[in-house]
């Protein structure tokens, strides 16, 4: 079974042209999960989408995926 940092991980990476220039970090503070995605600048649009489609699109499959799970998902160039 994949925990939430697994499952982010993978689907951002598929999003992704460039895979390997994607890291994705995360904290475990209290009973909330912080996911830090770490992407150069020209992968920082495609991750997050065109108003934001694509990693509203994201926060839902994991929200379905983890509904119990408490977590914040930032993006950073």
């Amino acid at each position: 079974m994949y925990t939430l940092p697994q499952t982010a991980e993978f689907i951002i990476k598929s999003i992704c042209p460039e895979p390997d220039k994607v890291e994705l970090q995360s904290q475990e503070k209290d009973d909330e999960i912080l996911l830090e995605v770490v992407a150069p600048p020209e992968l920082t649009g495609q991750i997050v989408g065109r108003n934001g489609r694509m990693i509203k699109a994201v926060r839902s499959i994991l929200n379905l995926t983890f509904p119990n799970q408490k977590y914040i998902l930032e993006v950073r160039s």
